[in-house]
């Protein structure tokens, strides 16, 4: 699955594997950024996490919401 840096699955249903690939790289930046934030207690992490700067730099690709 994309969860596990896999994009054979996306790219199953989709038939777009380039946007599955860049999907992971979305992906694999808000769970760094997590990481930072809650492991490291990186106030930078926690407002990127915090703001639609994923969804702005992605140019939409993905969509973020919190709870």
């Amino acid at each position: 699955t994309l969860f596990e840096g896999e994009v054979d699955a996306c790219a199953r249903v989709t038939r777009d594997v380039a946007r599955c690939e860049e999907m992971r790289e979305w992906l694999a930046s808000a769970v760094r950024a997590f990481l930072d934030a809650y492991l490291r207690n990186d106030t930078t992490a926690v407002d990127y996490l915090t703001s639609n700067d994923l969804v702005d730099a992605s140019a939409g690709v993905i969509e973020w919401r919190s709870k």
